[in-house]
């Protein structure tokens, strides 16, 4: 608080000698990231690359370029949302899952403008319009567009907390998986005929993936293939190395089922390893995400019990230097807790 009180003292004393700092420290951070650049690409490289900018810009303007760049993308769009809809188990087309997004700026829309919660924080933020109709019609505006917001997030998070439970049911489920898979390659001919013996053995959710592997494997597709389609819609790393190593073996030939056995084994005590870091992790990873969620809380909190809690925050200079300072430092803290957590649970 002290600090942005002096900041805001220096900017409203000598607003000049503070703006050609800023522009200082601007052109010193594009000094270094020149460096920077320079650094990693030799001189001549960097000329190279920009008399080929240069030269792409003389090309004649193309509108089917343009389009067949659209459509590329729309197309990598288009898996992706098949590959997330595969892994979260839902039947739904892309286009009947893009609905869901409309929906939900839809419904965010509606809820922000027309019901108009949070009234207080919203109309505080533009104190400076007075109390008029105007003032309302703007923070209804805002409220929509924000709820709109959370709205077109839902049916992502939806998938994702769908994808985490397939994917923990599928974890608890690979040892019976090569322990199965390993019995039936002892007693069965083929490794095709071993899949599916254990498709109609074992429970779901893999139950079904593996049913899919065998349909695709009795339709002739090639079983390197069939076994890539299986990793990419499982997602689950330990059953991309198990799959890996029984493509390995099947090129390489060799005993499948001690190969399963050793896998397991293996994968047995990497489990109850993480499950022990797990344990370690999951105190400070609630503690991040509820640090995260606080200052919202309190401040839906206190505009709701208290009205004009806030307003000496936009009505002061020294206000808006506090506002605009724990806006950076939130959301500083806010990309390096995801990171950090991010990073923990890819290693875990």
């Amino acid at each position: 608080m002290f600090i942005f009180t002096k900041i805001a003292d220096l900017y409203s004393n000598d607003l000049v000698t503070m703006l050609q700092i800023n522009a200082l420290t601007l052109l010193f951070a594009i000094i270094l990231y020149e460096f920077w650049i320079g650094r990693k690409n030799p001189l001549s490289k960097q000329v190279l690359d920009r008399m080929k900018k240069s030269k792409n810009k003389t090309k004649r303007f193309n509108y089917n370029d343009i389009l067949d760049e659209w459509r590329s993308r729309l197309v990598k769009v288009e898996k992706k949302a098949e590959l997330r809809l595969a892994r979260a188990n839902l039947d739904f087309s892309p286009k009947e899952y893009v609905t869901f997004y409309i929906f939900g700026v839809l419904a965010g829309v509606i809820i922000g403008f027309v019901f108009f919660p949070f009234a207080g924080v919203f109309k505080s933020v533009f104190f400076f319009l007075g109390d008029n109709i105007f003032k309302t019609l703007v923070a209804r505006i805002a409220s929509g567009a924000a709820f709109a917001l959370i709205g077109t997030f839902t049916p992502h998070v939806w998938t994702y907390h769908l994808i985490n439970k397939r994917k923990k049911a599928l974890e608890e489920q690979l040892l019976e998986f090569l322990m199965s898979l390993a019995d039936g390659v002892k007693s069965s001919p083929t490794v095709q005929e071993a899949l599916s013996i254990v498709a109609k053995e074992i429970q779901e959710p893999l139950s079904s993936e593996l049913t899919k592997t065998v349909q695709e494997l009795q339709y002739a597709k090639p079983f390197e293939q069939a076994l890539e389609a299986l990793a990419e819609r499982i997602g689950v790393k330990e059953y991309t190395l198990a799959i890996n190593a029984m493509q390995i073996q099947d090129r390489t030939g060799g005993e499948l089922e001690k190969l399963l056995r050793n896998m397991a084994k293996v994968f047995q005590e990497r489990q109850e390893l993480m499950a022990e870091v797990k344990k370690i992790v999951r105190g400070p990873k609630t503690t991040s995400y509820i640090l995260l969620a606080a200052p919202f809380v309190f401040a839906i909190l206190f505009s709701t019990f208290s009205k004009g809690f806030f307003s000496a925050l936009f009505t002061s200079t020294v206000g808006w230097g506090c506002v605009i300072g724990a806006i950076v430092l939130y959301v500083i803290a806010f990309f390096l807790i995801i990171k950090i957590n991010k990073y923990i649970d890819k290693v875990v």
